[in-house]
């Protein structure tokens, strides 16, 4: 019963929100007999959500499955998310014996990660919060809107187009130059910080055979929720996310792996230049102290902010202005305590 227990949390939320749903349509008296698509299902490769609302109440408890729960579930849906794909090659990794294994290994899985001569295995997406939610191709689809992470880029395509997906997977730049369905954030090339995407802090910290991994992470969600066909005008449904990701691995003779820990946050602190974080809109400012027992390696805390509705992609007007935690982990402990303190 309790390794299923996030499982059967997870179900009982679908549940609500597809009664929620049955109940919405007799209101307005759609046919019985039409098809409805559950709240999340899989499409090409990754995950649909049907809201944005959908997304930030069940990818809380996505993130709580345990290794047997997670598989059970994708499986179900015919998906396998960036996580599942990092597990395997790590068991696989295991196994290695020599240099010629790790060459083989190396060919196999270098498409999907970026790999260390040590078999580090990092993602070839910025956003490692996302990970139980994206496939390996940094690809998650919300509302109307598909998402792809990249090393230091996001794409949004409002449109929910796949072939524009394709396109940028390929490789051809042309496809989106001037494309309006299309929105890129390059950190790398927007001097504004205060309106890019990005990994804002990031770092490692390291107390004899184990390690704390950590990031700070800024995404923008947006979608199309309406068009004036007089003045062809889009409004656009826009908000940001920050999310902290903490990670504890175990050094071997072979390299590096996930480690289960616990984990100590306090002294939160986030300023939002305009608006405040859920479930208090219009808040800004600290946040009680965590204490997270040692079920999972990685632990990601999310900080989403209120939506905002504008005729552009993002809301100008709006951005993070401060961020602070101070944060450690068991195998790290509380005298070698990481700070953030994050000023724009």
């Amino acid at each position: 019963m309790k390794k299923n227990k996030y499982l059967m949390m997870f179900t009982l939320a679908l549940t609500i929100f597809n009664g929620c749903q049955k109940k919405e349509t007799a209101l307005i008296g759609e046919q019985p007999q039409a098809v409805v698509k559950p709240d999340v299902y899989a499409e090409n490769g990754h995950l649909v959500f049907k809201s944005k609302k959908i997304f930030d109440s069940l990818r809380v408890i996505i993130e709580k499955f345990d290794y047997l729960e997670r598989i059970n579930w994708e499986n179900s849906l015919g998906f396998e998310s960036a996580t599942i794909t990092k597990n395997i090659a790590e068991k696989e990794a295991l196994e290695l014996n020599d240099k010629e294994d790790k060459k083989n290994f190396k060919l196999k899985y270098s498409q999907n990660f970026n790999i260390t001569e040590n078999i580090d295995l990092r993602y070839k997406f910025y956003a490692t919060g996302l990970e139980d939610i994206l496939n390996i191709e940094g690809v998650v689809k919300i509302e109307n809107s598909i998402y792809k992470f990249t090393n230091d880029e996001e794409y949004i395509i409002f449109s929910g187009d796949e072939n524009k997906l394709q396109q940028i997977e390929s490789g051809l730049k042309s496809a989106y130059v001037d494309d309006k369905d299309i929105f890129v954030f390059e950190p790398y090339k927007d001097k504004n910080k205060l309106k890019s995407t990005d990994i804002l802090v990031g770092g490692t910290k390291t107390v004899s055979i184990r390690r704390l991994i950590y990031s700070l992470e800024k995404y923008v969600f947006s979608t199309i929720v309406g068009f004036d066909p007089y003045t062809g005008t889009a409004t656009y449904k826009a908000g940001y996310e920050l999310t902290l990701v903490m990670n504890q691995e175990k050094h071997h003779w072979y390299g590096w792996t996930n480690n289960e820990a616990s984990y100590n946050i306090q002294n939160q602190y986030i300023d939002w230049s305009e608006i405040g974080v859920v479930p208090n809109p219009g808040y800004t400012g600290g946040f009680s102290d965590i204490y997270i027992g040692s079920t999972r390696n990685t632990i990601k805390l999310h900080y989403v902010s209120k939506t905002y509705y504008a005729n552009t992609p993002i809301y100008y007007d709006f951005a993070l202005s401060y961020f602070r935690a101070t944060f450690w982990s068991s195998g790290i402990m509380e005298a070698n305590k990481v700070t953030i303190d994050y000023y724009l």
